[in-house]
Formats: C-alpha cells, structure tokens, sequence
C-alpha cells in the first residue's frame, strides 16, 4: 500500500509483460495502472517509502544480470539504486523489500544454504552494509533450509525486523551506528 495515497499495487512477475499493478481500493471496478515502464524485465517484489517512493527488485535469479533494485524518482521514472553485485546477488525470485525508514531497504531472500544472503541491508547510497550468509549467532540454523520464501516486514517506528528463516519467524531490534550500518540482536 502506498502511504502517500493509499494505491494497492502489487508486483506482477511475468517475463515479457512484466508490470506493478495499482489500483485505488474505493474504486475496485475501476481500471489498474501500471507503475512501471519497459525498463524492468521480471518485478519480483515491490515496496513504498514513507514518501510514496517505488522500489522494485527485478529480474533477481537471472544468473549475472539478475537482482537489480530500481526507485521511482520525484518524476516517477524509475532508476537503478542498487545494481547486481556477484558477492551479494539476489539470486531467486522468492523475494521481499522493506524499508528502514533512512532511505535503505531490508532485503530477504528465499535460500536452502548460505550460498548468497538470506538477509541483507541496503544504504541510501545503494550500498549493501549488511548481509547474511552464515548461522549468525545460532540465529539462522540451516537444514538446508534457511530462509523459506524470503520474507520478512520492518517497523519503522520501532526499528523492529520480522524475518522468516529455517520454518521459523523471529523480531529482531536493529540499531544504526553514525553511518546508518544495521546491527540486528
């Protein structure tokens, strides 16, 4: 939901016809838009800031390419933010965002190893500050298993992350040094 004007939208993940479908829930009848241009390939997953502003992962298990992150600018067109990077790819399409209320996002992943980040953190620059690819602290125990879909929620309010790993959902408080890097406990 967009906080700015209460738009529905949701991410549809089609190769060739790929689009963010909003419509305006008092009107159900009424026509969807699309909010994004040919620019992305495949939606995977889709969030607003407090702003209003569309972030959209796409194209995210595509081997080299894959796992951008594009946001809607002040003229709605959208841009890269954060490009694939081969030691923090997001690499399935089983994906959600969130964000941190600083400009960053949360991003999990669905994963069975410790292969590419199950969870990982975004800068207002683009910039991954914080990424798991292990058993932090016993948090994330991996059966093979360790993030099942990828999801997971942010309270901004209360900089509190939900996250969804090994069948198990936890809350995790994060704090945010000077720089605006995440720690979670």
């Amino acid at each position: 939901v967009n906080p700015t004007n209460g738009q529905v939208a949701f991410a549809y993940n089609v190769s060739g016809s790929s689009a963010v479908w909003s419509m305006n829930p008092a009107n159900l009848s009424g026509n969807a838009i699309n909010l994004i241009d040919n620019s992305i390939t495949a939606a995977n997953s889709i969030c607003f800031d407090k702003d209003g502003a569309l972030y959209v992962m796409d194209n995210a298990n595509a081997g080299s390419i894959g796992g951008q992150i594009y946001k809607e600018d002040e003229n709605g067109k959208l841009n890269l933010f954060a490009a694939h990077n081969k030691d923090f790819q997001w690499a399935n399409a089983d994906n959600a965002l969130a964000p941190d209320g600083r400009g960053g996002l949360w991003i999990a992943q669905n994963r069975w190893a410790y292969d590419y980040p199950i969870l990982s953190h975004i800068n207002k620059e683009g910039e991954v500050d914080f990424a798991v690819k292990e058993n932090l602290n016993g948090w994330f125990p991996s059966n093979y298993n360790s993030s099942y879909r990828g999801q997971l929620a942010y309270n901004e309010k209360e900089d509190v992350l939900a996250f969804g790993g090994n069948k198990v959902a936890a809350l995790f408080k994060v704090t945010y040094d000077a720089n605006g890097k995440p720690t979670i406990t």
